[in-house]
């Protein structure tokens, strides 16, 4: 992979994923639709499958200086973890517009799960990388869902 790939942005990568996964899965969604996630608590989703069954935040994040751990964005990642165990739903995805690590092409994506899987529970990690067409693009699942810890 090359670490200098092209990106698309945060809005039009939350389009794509949306539109990728109503074909995988054969529903469609609606984007960024609040959830309770609380008592007094509501998060605004990035995707939410009509029937509630599927949930899923994009994060399109790099390394910093493609070589860094961005801690900040890993903080936001963890806090998305936390909003995704407050909901019932049959699938939680994180899609990550992925990126790769210039010195030995590690991917974020992978990072991440590596080193935060153990509190992911029943959420997916998937790599999403954008090509010139949605068929063209490269999606695979990182990390598949576990089971909760606590039940």
């Amino acid at each position: 992979m090359d670490g200098g790939m092209e990106r698309i942005n945060w809005r039009a990568f939350q389009k794509r994923v949306t539109q990728y996964f109503e074909e995988i899965f054969g529903c469609d969604f609606i984007r960024e639709k609040e959830w309770r996630v609380g008592q007094e608590q509501v998060h605004k989703f990035d995707s939410i499958s009509k029937d509630g069954n599927i949930v899923i935040e994009c994060k399109s994040y790099t390394w910093v200086n493609g070589e860094n751990i961005p801690p900040a964005k890993i903080s936001t990642l963890n806090e998305t973890l936390l909003f995704l165990s407050r909901v019932e739903a049959e699938r939680k995805l994180i899609v990550m517009q992925d990126d790769f690590r210039d010195s030995d092409q590690k991917s974020l994506a992978e990072y991440y799960v590596d080193h935060y899987g153990g509190l992911m529970d029943d959420v997916e990690v998937w790599s999403y990388i954008p090509k010139d067409s949605i068929g063209d693009d490269e999606v695979y699942q990182v990390r598949e869902a576990g089971e909760k810890y606590y039940d």
